[in-house]
């Protein structure tokens, strides 16, 4: 199993109370079987899955501590704000899991909107398909979503230097339990990385 799905088990495996699972899409690594009834699933697509909530990461419609948990599974490369979408993890939970994958195939560190959205694109038509919506829909387990102008769904638009995530590890002011880059699958020859996150907030003096 993959270090990074290891990962986010383990945290699940380890909470008693509410999780949200914040970028959820249809449930692939099953964190609602892993916490049955303890999982809030989100997302900007509308997934069939259960105790689902359509939204944007960047603006959570749950109440400030409403979950002990917050799961960030490989969706910080998606968005155009990921330090937004942690704060907003952070603000309600009490612990703040993130995988974050490091995407080279992207021209430089740093964020990479329009390119994403071109490859994307150019993705779609190869296997046929005119949207990411038809694409979507097509597996028949997404029922729509917001416009493709809000977020990037498919593609990474963001490769994670080291100095960013620590810029953002810093400005989201937890006590952090964990923190490492690790491999994760060699593609074409090169290594692709994760970054393993997990922290807590600080108690209020």
């Amino acid at each position: 199993m993959s270090r990074r799905i290891e990962f986010q088990h383990e945290w699940v495996s380890k909470t008693q109370g509410l999780i949200a699972n914040i970028g959820c899409a249809d449930d692939p690594l099953r964190i609602s079987q892993l916490a049955p009834g303890r999982v809030i699933n989100l997302d900007l697509n509308m997934w069939n899955v259960p105790d689902f909530i359509q939204c944007d990461a960047h603006h959570l419609p749950l109440k400030d501590n409403a979950v002990e948990l917050a799961l960030c599974g490989d969706i910080l490369e998606h968005v155009p704000e990921p330090l937004q979408v942690l704060q907003e993890a952070k603000r309600i939970s009490r612990r703040v899991v993130a995988t974050i994958f490091e995407d080279y195939r992207l021209p430089s560190p740093g964020r990479h909107i329009e390119f994403a959205h071109k490859r994307q694109i150019e993705s779609l038509q190869e296997r046929g398909y005119s949207s990411t919506e038809e694409h979507l829909k097509s597996t028949g387990l997404c029922l729509g979503e917001f416009s493709e102008s809000l977020l990037s769904h498919g593609s990474h638009i963001w490769w994670f230097s080291v100095e960013k995530i620590k810029e953002m590890v810093e400005a989201l002011d937890m006590k952090v339990l964990y923190l490492q880059r690790e491999p994760e699958v060699i593609n074409e020859g090169r290594l692709f990385w994760n970054w393993l996150f997990a922290a807590d907030k600080k108690e209020e003096v």
